[in-house]
């Protein structure tokens, strides 16, 4: 007979969802929201485009201590409506490996403001990059948020795909918030977890571990700056180079060189270079100060940065941090 948790459910089941904790965040500071201008967030979270307006996603630190979120999470994401329609998502890849099993999402929320009420739950297929229609949408239902914490889980089967015309960049999408048609107000989400079955299992991480789970957000977003530092901060220890002697002034001398990728991406990724000495962006330092560097050769597995001589006269060693970025456009 196998333990059962609090809820009921088996214990120790595999986590399909990552970052359902939100432990990691290295793009921003927890202090600075993410605006839902754009389509994604902290790693592997991300939303629908925007139908208009402003509004904010953040990682907020639990107090130490509580007991309103069983398991002793460390953070929640605290999403602002403010006057933009949005959703909160995250896509799973690939729809192949998805279809025909019984998944059961579960998570801990509240709501406040005018979020406390009916907010819709849905997963859908989407076989394409830009494949947003509605027909993909397999499973629909609503959840009561109340000023408390509360725990919800939603038990889906998901459909075949055969003869589905599957497409790069196909995946499953968990959409635990929509907030189209709500009017202001916030929700907090903590301890996501998607689990094979009909029970919700104990939240864990996806792999089995914290440390697993980041090595496997790397297939679709990776920074060389430490841990703690956010792209476009100074490490001026840190950094991929090499040395290169001096290249005279002239706009048709560059020097390169190729930099691996800790983990290979799921499609090419959208590579931005920062300068370790000064952070700016699209720049790599040298012996002679920052230098404009571009991005060429770019593939899932490694990337070669390049700076022109003529913004520099001596190089000396090149230097440059990089972040990787391969996830979903639309999840």
């Amino acid at each position: 007979m196998p333990r059962t948790n609090i809820y009921g459910s088996r214990l120790n089941m595999e986590n399909w969802l990552q970052n359902g904790n939100f432990d990691t965040n290295t793009k921003r500071l927890d202090s600075s929201p993410f605006p839902t201008t754009g389509s994604k967030f902290f790693e592997r979270w991300g939303s629908f485009p925007i139908f208009g307006g402003t509004g904010t996603v953040q990682r907020i630190a639990f107090t130490q201590g509580q007991t309103d979120v069983p398991g002793e999470p460390n953070f929640y994401a605290r999403i602002n409506k403010g006057t933009a329609d949005y959703s909160f998502m995250q896509g799973v890849e690939d729809v192949r490996k998805c279809a025909q099993k019984t998944f059961t999402v579960s998570f801990w929320a509240r709501g406040v403001g005018d979020a406390i009420g009916v907010i819709p739950f849905s997963a859908r297929y989407r076989f394409g990059p830009s494949s947003i229609t509605p027909d993909n949408v397999f499973f629909n239902q609503n959840y009561t948020l109340t000023a408390g914490w509360q725990f919800f889980q939603f038990t889906f089967t998901t459909p075949d795909v055969a003869g589905a015309d599957i497409q790069a960049g196909d995946h499953m999408g968990v959409q635990v918030v929509n907030f189209t048609g709500i009017g202001t107000g916030q929700i907090h989400i903590a301890s996501v977890m998607m689990n094979e079955g009909n029970v919700p299992g104990e939240f864990n991480y996806w792999g089995g571990s914290l440390e697993a789970e980041r090595e496997g957000i790397k297939r679709y977003f990776e920074s060389s700056l430490p841990v703690g530092n956010l792209p476009g901060s100074t490490d001026v220890n840190g950094g991929f180079g090499f040395g290169v002697g001096d290249l005279p002034v002239s706009s048709t001398r560059f020097a390169s060189f190729n930099t691996p990728f800790k983990v290979e991406k799921r499609v090419i990724p959208t590579v931005t270079l920062y300068a370790p000495d000064t952070g700016s962006i699209g720049s790599v330092t040298t012996a002679g100060g920052d230098a404009v560097g571009t991005v060429v050769g770019v593939g899932t597995s490694s990337f070669r940065a390049q700076a022109n001589s003529s913004s520099a006269s001596a190089f000396g060693t090149i230097r440059v941090h990089y972040t990787a970025d391969a996830e979903y456009g639309i999840t």
